[in-house]
């Protein structure tokens, strides 16, 4: 039985992505573009997503949501029912946190 596995990948280009996605196929890979300036990085989602890659917001927001991602993939796939439990502690977690949370004023 061939190894599953979730991958995270990030990029400059999504010409790299394309490539890569070859060499992993049929798992699942998650894109994280990565660029210097924020016009980049949204040319890089577009392009992404025309694609048809799974795609997360740029920079470090993205690879910690790709983290997630990937996990939640990967336990659900797996039958890991402690790990998926954990999962769900930490979102509920965060939601409490943001739910909290008071925004400024506009």
């Amino acid at each position: 039985m061939p190894r599953r596995y979730v991958g995270i990948y990030a990029a400059t280009r999504v010409d790299d992505w394309v490539g890569f996605l070859r060499l992993v196929s049929p798992n699942p890979l998650i894109f994280v573009p990565v660029a210097d300036d924020p016009e980049s990085g949204l040319r890089l989602l577009r392009e992404a997503v025309g694609c048809g890659a799974p795609t997360v917001a740029l920079g470090e927001a993205g690879a910690r949501n790709a983290a997630l991602l990937a996990i939640s993939m990967w336990a659900a796939a797996s039958g890991a029912d402690r790990l998926r439990k954990q999962l769900d502690g930490f979102r509920r977690r965060q939601t409490t946190a943001v739910r909290k949370m008071k925004l400024p004023s506009i």
